[in-house]
């Protein structure tokens, strides 16, 4: 759901519909059309009547795509909320008490269809009843949002994304953690390193470089990639014949094999690069930037000191989404290895966030050594 502008600052404005929706849906809407109209025209007198029917639901597909509105709006003045939906105009309305509301929230879900899975962040005005403003795949677009509305009514945001609901009060949206330190005084001193540390650290000035060497490679990895050839050589019983025709055309037969080797060769790329993977910290009193290093590549993402709003430590358990899991476990049920699996990859991690980036890392160090490296640039950005 997209803001609308709307030149009056008691009123915040939704809508969703149009754009490319209608290029999506035209297809069914004209495809709908001419099937329905099939047993009308002259030349197609054999055509049954019934046929109407085979046409009628993509029309109201198309319809929906190409001619669907919905929206929402915000009115302080009348301590309104309205939501509606319709045909270009609307339709249908429902009309909520702003009062009702007490914060404003950003979730992490999972939707699952028949063919993909993906995770999508909902953002919703909850109280009494609930209204929601759509679904954001990017979570720093639904943060936006959700921070617009918040500062809009002037009530609290409760950010659920990472798994531990996060409450911020709407006058410290804005508020970022360096400011935050220097007003209440929180930054914590920096304990020792931690003993048989992996974490190369270099100091030049204000700037502070830390580097987690790579995880290198482990048993466990061997489980994916052991599915991976499983499955390649399913494909490749599937193709052997194929494969083995004498007077296939050479081209023609490196087909199947790009098939049956792709798999694997994603696999093991995925794993290797996980573990080959070396991650550079450069941090200042004026930025933040987290570059990761790999054989064929690497990545770096960056954050303005004044732009972090969002600076905290993980646990492995929050991290993997596998808490509520375990915890709806019986004892005797629970698996023994998890734990130790889970310390394998790292007791914990470190979440950075503006309202444009995010940013996690330190996946593999122990929980000792994530704690330092938070203190460290906490001390760092404060200075």
């Amino acid at each position: 759901m997209e803001k609308i502008d709307s030149y009056d600052p008691d009123l915040m404005v939704f809508r969703s519909g149009g754009g490319c929706l209608i290029l999506f849906g035209l297809p069914f809407l004209l495809s709908g059309c001419l099937v329905i109209a099939l047993p009308f025209l002259p030349q197609s007198q054999q055509v049954d009547w019934f046929t109407c029917f085979f046409g009628l639901p993509f029309f109201l597909v198309g319809v929906a795509l190409v001619f669907g509105r919905s929206g929402i709006l915000i009115d302080k003045r009348m301590n309104s909320v309205t939501s509606w939906w319709g045909l270009l105009f609307p339709l249908h309305s429902k009309v909520f008490d702003l009062k009702s509301f007490i914060k404003v929230t950003i979730t992490k879900e999972i939707r699952r269809s028949k063919n993909s899975t993906y995770t999508v962040y909902p953002v919703r005005l909850a109280g009494e009843e609930s209204v929601s403003f759509g679904e954001n795949t990017q979570y720093e677009a639904s943060r936006k949002i959700a921070e617009e509305i918040a500062k809009f009514i002037f009530i609290p945001l409760s950010d659920a994304s990472s798994d531990v609901e996060i409450i911020r009060e709407p006058d410290k949206l804005d508020e970022s953690v360096r400011d935050k330190i220097l007003r209440t005084g929180e930054a914590r001193e920096i304990p020792p390193t931690p003993k048989n540390s992996k974490l190369l650290y270099d100091r030049e000035g204000e700037e502070i470089r830390l580097e987690i060497p790579p995880m290198g490679w482990h048993p466990i990895f061997y489980v994916p990639i052991v599915f991976g050839i499983i499955f390649s050589c399913i494909l490749f019983g599937a193709f052997s014949p194929m494969l083995f025709e004498k007077d296939l055309f050479i081209l023609i037969r490196l087909i199947p094999i790009a098939v049956v080797s792709v798999p694997f060769i994603i696999i093991f790329g995925a794993i290797y690069r996980f573990a080959s993977k070396r991650t550079i910290i450069h941090v200042s009193p004026k930025i933040l930037q987290v570059q990761e290093i790999w054989a064929l590549g690497k990545n770096t993402k960056q954050i303005p000191v004044k732009e972090l709003e969002e600076l905290r430590i993980l646990s492995a358990l929050d991290n993997a989404q596998l808490k509520k899991s375990l915890d709806s476990l019986n004892k005797e049920n629970r698996p023994q290895n998890i734990p130790s699996s889970l310390g394998f990859f790292g007791n914990a991690a470190i979440l950075a966030r503006s309202d444009r980036v995010t940013i996690q890392f330190g996946t593999g160090l122990s929980k000792e050594e994530v704690e330092w490296l938070h203190a460290v640039i906490e001390n760092t950005i404060a200075m």
